[in-house]
């Protein structure tokens, strides 16, 4: 939601819950137990539907701004629900800026 909160007037629903899937898989390969087999399958599905969005610094640094006021975090800590494998989810992983940006850099590649 941060994401189409931040960027409502060019990306549609969709799109930003594509493109936030996308990051949340990493996010979830990287911190979590989702395999990299898992993680391309899931970017490469959503590439077939949707065309890539492109990101400033500046859009990304918003999306955290916004991300720190979500009702799953406390103190700027940012939370997030990750998968440990597709269908099996862990809750409050706390996950760190760097991170975040990470996460913007791989969907950003090919």
């Amino acid at each position: 939601h941060c994401l189409e909160s931040q960027t409502l007037k060019t990306l549609l629903h969709g799109e930003a819950i594509a493109v936030g899937m996308v990051l949340e898989a990493f996010l979830s390969y990287t911190l979590s137990s989702l395999t990299a087999t898992d993680l391309e399958s899931i970017k490469e599905t959503f590439s077939k539907i949707y065309e890539k969005i492109s990101f400033k610094l500046s859009d990304i640094k918003a999306v955290m701004k916004l991300l720190k006021h979500d009702k799953k975090n406390s103190h700027g800590q940012v939370n997030f629900v990750l998968l440990e494998a597709i269908g099996k989810c862990r809750y409050n992983m706390k996950v760190s800026e760097t991170t975040i940006v990470k996460a913007f850099e791989y969907y950003a590649e090919k």
